[in-house]
């Protein structure tokens, strides 16, 4: 119950049970809350497998990427069907705008991992939240922040950081590049599945974005050989399409209610902890001093915007 008590029940024995309602209320609010910040420290930590998963992979990136989405899309519109959702008539062709800037973002991330140590381009795709807080007034109206623009320079200093010792390895650069481009394409994908699908369900447009992903990427598969595809594939595949993209986006609909966008966007950070740790581990790329230092810089520039957006109370849509 909500609101100010009506004062002719103020003598009675109702506000006593209203009130215990009230806390039971609060209560399972509070649980839902903490129960939702598990589960998407738990998903934040797990993306961080998805780097040394395509490392240790030993398949092309676009294949990959085809095999990736083939099977969150079966996974996502199994649940879309059986749960009633769907894409409405008047998103479907901005849908498949977004589906398009989605296979781009996840290409040129498979291809950056292929490039250059895992831990660079986690790094440098994390910048994707101050591209999209830069771009936002592009789309949406009005212009940046002064917090924005000091945010901008800040990043601009962590990249800086992940340059490459002079003679250093042009695939270093190129990585870094690639993940750079990633993170403008998710930006813009973000962004656009905001402005231009406003009405559909989340999960019904990720289930039909990397549909049309795996169909951008199809030719990509000619002249494959099933026979040519190592137990290692099928699984890697496996676990990037039900683990790392069905799974996460499935959860981030389901807490949306109990979680702000930037708490959402603070725990995602996980993702490169937990990728950098696991790189160490799996495929021994131990960060360097640079690597560090750049992360701290990109960091400190996130979350000072997601802070901002949280005082805000931003609540996601």
């Amino acid at each position: 119950m909500t609101g100010s008590p009506d004062p002719s029940l103020a003598a009675s024995s109702t506000p006593t049970v209203a009130g215990r309602g009230d806390a039971e209320i609060s209560i399972s609010t509070d649980s839902a809350r903490r129960i939702s910040l598990i589960l998407m420290s738990l998903a934040g930590l797990s993306q961080g497998f998805i780097g040394p998963i395509v490392k240790l992979v030993d398949f092309a990136p676009l294949p990959l990427v085809v095999g990736r989405c083939i099977v969150a899309a079966v996974l996502l519109h199994a649940i879309c069907i059986l749960t009633g959702r769907r894409v409405q008539k008047t998103d479907r062709i901005n849908t498949i705008i977004c589906g398009f800037l989605l296979a781009g973002h996840f290409a040129t991330l498979f291809m950056a991992y292929k490039k250059t140590d895992v831990n660079l381009v986690l790094i440098a795709l994390f910048t994707y939240p101050m591209i999209t807080s830069l771009l936002e007034p592009v789309f949406f109206g009005g212009r940046p922040q002064r917090r924005q623009v000091i945010s901008a320079f800040v990043v601009t200093a962590g990249i800086a950081c992940l340059r490459p010792a002079p003679g250093g390895s042009g695939d270093m650069i190129a990585g870094i590049g690639l993940a750079l481009a990633s993170a403008v394409l998710f930006s813009l994908r973000n962004i656009l599945s905001r402005k231009l699908v406003a009405k559909s369900d989340g999960l019904a447009i990720m289930g039909w974005q990397t549909t049309i992903a795996a169909i951008a990427f199809a030719p990509s598969c000619v002249g494959l050989k099933v026979s040519d595809m190592t137990s290692s594939v099928w699984l890697g595949m496996l676990a990037l399409g039900i683990f790392f993209t069905a799974i996460p986006h499935t959860l981030r609909i389901l807490v949306k209610r109990h979680l702000t966008t930037a708490t959402v966007d603070i725990l995602a950070a996980l993702q490169v902890v937990g990728g950098v740790l696991l790189a160490w581990i799996l495929v021994h790329e131990a960060p360097t001093i640079n690597v560090i230092l750049g992360a701290a810089f990109i960091f400190t520039a996130v979350l000072w915007e997601a802070a901002s957006t949280w005082r805000r109370g931003s609540m996601p849509e």
